[in-house]
């Protein structure tokens, strides 16, 4: 399945993305980490260019997905581009590599297109230097770095080959070895691609498979021969880079077992080409067009296909049944024959039968070794002895042996081989086969019955696997992966979105760019936590408590007191008091966090996680579950929490022993919490506000070593106490006669200054005065101005203000253009955060786990959260710790699920399709054991 362009295809993409040129960029959005969308308009028209790095570029009409948050490359792109008009599109050389200009003269950007190789994305100024770039990069051929503040190598990139001569071309083959693909031999001649060389080669009559030497001669007839088919090509080539070409998708169809065709799209092309001609095709007026509808079905036929392979291997396994049971009773009819035939052919011959028999019976009663009497019958048949000739082989091992037998009264057919058991007679021997031939008769008529039944059954179940795969396929067209499950997650019973970090670096991604103003931080008071947040809704308001409940005993249970089945207590901050700033001298690693200020505990949470499965609801159903999740009481955050306010630091004051006491203490109680004494903070604390600090950590417990070196620090921030306080005292000491002189020199020198000039001098000077916060620097210049007036007036030179004045105003103007800079960036994102918290908002309300009559659903899905929170849930199982495998514990679940009486058939089929998922227990925290009444019940 082709899935990236070539250079035809770069041709006419490049010709359709002109139409848009003067059309003025809205904004930018990522659909990935390597696919861009990028929105133009102009008045009554808007479009999208999609973009992905090292496949595509075109024009698309589709509805993609969008990524929840933009990333920086796409923050970049928004600040450089936003706004400005697309002047021109352009193809640089014959490279895969797409230019595109915003904007003009010295306030052009550049956006470059890499779509060879493991692409990239570039946005450059108008001197092409790089400003961003998707994966930095060094050539190693070139040794040429693409990274910031580097120049993009215009020069470097491919230009046009001409096409070959005659004379090149026999050179060329004179050098080919004999027996080499025609294919590869001119691939590396030419710039037109491995599918317009076979087209051409088939227009000039060369064989697929042809081979130089063999069907092309090394003479200067082949070469005339390649040669008019390179010059086809190149017509062609030329054809779709200087015109605009219409689109052809290649496609298969394929016929499920209940009589709908699956299209499977095959590849796209710019033009017709004639190893395409038996397929079947689709004709589109435009390129753009074609791959547009090329890949947005490409996810849903993948969902088709999948769907299909699964019906293959069940009609396999059915086909494997069905040919199994034939094979047996075909086996037994055969055994059946063969046996009554063996018996015919003994009883027809007794006489020579049973002289067989006396022969090798006297053998062995004269005690002849097994070796002698094969030997003995050997010669015996070499001197003409009928007897021993029919004699073929001896298996005294088993008391047997092979009798070369024909029937007398049919000497046209050939004699079989009989096996003979010596301690029978000839009629013995015939009898015993004949009961074997009854024997094999009714086991032919058991099989027969019991491969009906389990016919039946296979068919059964195969007809049961097609439904769900049908079923299945039908639901991952309407599925979408919401942004939050690749997280730990839930629903809380107020409607709150509750969201936790799987590792380190998930911790580390959720605070980073998902923890918003407004939002909660929670963290449980063991090892191996994980970071909980609390998502807070659009509209603001404290956190209810019962929400906070939920999301403690989460953030619990998702930590090693699972495992060691300990209960214990959670807390909680805000936001503004997360941080990723490590104070002076700490590192802090992937997942640690720093938390300021007060921490909000909670109290002592129950090891009691649920299981229960959630319904998508379509528009129409949505109204009727408006208020299934609403917020319980009016009750403030802080009302039912306990709050304990770390100490201060410069409060700590205990003896070596008591210190050492409660250090050990700390650390066995909390050893994934460490406070952070005086000599880690700063000053810069409001009033009013706890000065106290913790790191949290995400790894392994603190060792007593830690602890020791935490002694140490309060050691040292007691002595750094101590020197502040005497630098306190020093202030407050009479000035000595040296002191008071320095003050009566300054008092001369600067008594005129008003308070107003003082800040101005110490402005110009980039000196930052006490109140720099607050003071107003909108007003400098007209300030400025006043003092150069009165300063003109008396005879002082005013080229000193101008010079200042000249400074300043250079300062204000970049500092302006970056604070509206920074002003614009501010406001897409929140822009984009209020668009992306209304679908959120809007997904949610859409979950239900109380299903009604009536319900349409989209799809299903299994949560895992506190117990507590799955009151009302139509399907749901306790969960707590125990020994049990947690696929074993879902599967159990769903099955249970499966046998509630009152599930309707649209239910049953949803909870059929996440049987079959086997995703649906990553989010059970460990070795579990599950709860529920009937819960094993067949």
């Amino acid at each position: 399945m082709k899935k990236r362009f070539s250079t035809l295809d770069v041709f006419a993409a490049v010709h359709d993305l002109k139409e848009l040129t003067g059309q003025r960029v809205a904004n930018v959005y990522d659909v990935d980490s390597k696919t861009y969308l990028i929105r133009i308009q102009k008045p009554g028209e808007k479009c999208f260019i999609m973009l992905e790095s090292g496949c595509r570029i075109h024009k698309t009409t589709f509805d993609w997905s969008k990524a929840q948050f933009p990333s920086s490359f796409t923050m970049k792109l928004r600040k450089h581009i936003r706004h400005k008009r697309l002047e021109c599109v352009t193809q640089l050389g014959v490279d895969r590599i797409i230019d595109m200009q915003f904007g003009s003269d010295e306030h052009a950007c550049h956006v470059i297109a890499e779509l060879y190789d493991r692409g990239n994305v570039l946005l450059t100024d108008y001197n092409y230097t790089i400003l961003n770039v998707l994966r930095p990069r060094t050539d190693k051929e070139t040794d040429t770095r693409f990274s910031v503040q580097e120049r993009y190598p215009l020069e470097a990139v491919r230009q046009d080959i001409s096409c070959p001569t005659k004379d090149e071309l026999m050179e060329r083959i004179k050098k080919a070895k004999k027996g080499d693909s025609v294919k590869r031999f001119l691939a590396p001649l030419t710039q037109y691609g491995p599918t317009l060389i076979e087209h051409s080669l088939r227009i000039a009559g060369v064989a697929q498979n042809a081979q130089i030497g063999v069907n092309i001669d090394m003479e200067e007839s082949g070469a005339a021969k390649l040669l008019e088919s390179l010059q086809l090509a190149d017509q062609i080539f030329n054809s779709v880079r200087c015109n605009a070409a219409q689109g052809f998708l290649i496609y298969k169809e394929d016929l499920r077992t209940d009589g709908v065709i699956v299209e499977t799209y095959q590849e796209f092309h710019p033009f017709m080409f004639s190893q395409f001609s038996e397929m079947r095709t689709k004709h589109f007026d435009s390129f753009s067009e074609c791959v547009d509808e090329f890949f947005s079905k490409l996810e849903l036929q993948k969902a088709d296909v999948k769907a299909l392979n699964a019906e293959r291997e069940a009609m396999k396994k059915l086909n494997n049944v069905i040919k199994d049971q034939q094979d047996r009773i075909a086996a037994l009819k055969v055994a059946q024959v063969e046996r009554e035939e063996m018996a015919e052919l003994i009883e027809l011959n007794s006489d020579l039968v049973d002289k067989a028999l006396l022969v090798i019976r006297s053998a062995i009663a004269n005690q002849l070794s097994w070796k002698a009497i094969d030997e003995m019958r050997v010669s015996a048949c070499e001197a003409g002895n009928p007897i021993a000739a029919s004699i073929v082989g001896l298996n005294l091992n088993s008391n047997e042996m092979t009798l070369l037998l024909r029937d007398p009264y049919r000497p046209e057919i050939d004699a079989k081989k009989v096996t003979i058991d010596i301690a029978l007679s000839s009629y013995q021997n015939a009898r015993k086969l004949h009961a074997e031939k009854k024997a094999a008769e009714q086991k032919q008529q058991k099989t027969i019955s019991a491969s009906s039944k389990a016919l039946k059954s296979a068919k059964i179940k195969t007809k049961e696997t097609l439904k769900v795969v049908h079923i299945k396929a039908e639901v991952m067209k309407r599925r979408r992966v919401m942004w939050f499950e690749k997280f730990l997650w839930f629903v809380s019973s107020e409607n709150y979105l509750v969201i936790g970090g799987r590792d380190a670096q998930q911790n580390e991604l959720l605070v980073k760019r998902y923890l918003r103003p407004g939002d909660i931080y929670m963290h449980a008071d063991t090892r191996g936590a994980s970071s909980i947040i609390i998502r807070n809704k659009l509209s603001g308001g404290d956190i209810p408590p019962r929400t906070l409940n939920e999301a403690a005993v989460m953030a619990v249970c998702y930590s090693s007191a699972w495992e060691a089945k300990v209960t214990t207590s959670a807390w909680w901050v805000h936001q503004h008091q997360v941080s990723r700033t490590a104070p002076t001298g700490e590192y802090l690693t992937p997942g640690s966090f720093m938390i300021r200020g007060k921490k909000n505990y909670l109290p002592t949470c129950q090891l009691q996680m649920g299981f229960g499965v959630m319904f998508q609801l379509d528009e129409e159903s949505v109204e009727r579950h408006a208020e299934e999740r609403k917020i319980a009481l009016a009750v403030t955050a802080e009302g039912s929490i306990v709050n304990q306010d770390d100490n201060k630091d410069g409060e700590i004051s205990l003896s070596k022993s008591e210190k050492e006491k409660n250090s050990d203490t700390q650390t066995d109680d909390f050893p994934d919490v460490q406070v952070n004494l005086q000599g880690i903070i700063g000053k810069g604390n409001n009033a009013g506000e706890d000065d106290s600090c913790t790191i949290i950590q995400i790894g392994p417990p603190v060792q007593r070593k830690s602890a020791i070196r935490t002694v140490n620090d309060m050691r040292d921030s007691d002595k750094a106490q101590k020197i502040n306080e005497m630098k306190e005292n020093d202030k407050i000491r009479p000035m000595t006669h040296r002191q008071k002189h320095k003050a009566e020199k300054i008092k001369k020198k600067y008594g005129n200054q008003d308070e107003e000039e003082r800040q101005l001098r110490l402005m110009l000077l980039a000196s930052k005065p006490k109140d720099a916060e607050n003071f107003e620097r909108k007003k400098i210049n007209e300030k400025l101005l006043e003092k150069m007036k009165k300063n003109v007036q008396e005879n002082r030179r005013p080229s000193q203000f101008e010079h200042e004045r000249d400074k300043l105003a250079v300062e204000e103007k970049t500092e302006s253009s970056t604070r509206l800079d920074e002003e614009e960036d501010d406001e897409l994102l929140k822009a984009d955060v209020a668009v992306m918290d209304a679908e959120e908002t809007k997904m949610l309300n859409s979950l239900t786990w109380r299903p009604l009559d009536g319900d349409i659903f989209q799809f299903a899905l299994v949560v895992v959260a506190p117990y507590q929170t799955m009151h009302n849930f139509k399907y749901k199982v306790k969960l707590t710790p125990g020994t049990g495998k947690r696929g074993k514990a879902a599967k159990s679940a769903i099955a249970l699920f499966q046998r509630d009486k009152s599930a309707n058939a649209q239910e049953l089929n949803l909870l059929k399709v996440l049987a079959t998922d086997d995703q649906i227990s990553r989010n059970i925290p460990g070795k579990v054991r599950v709860w529920a009444p009937q819960l094993n019940r067949n």
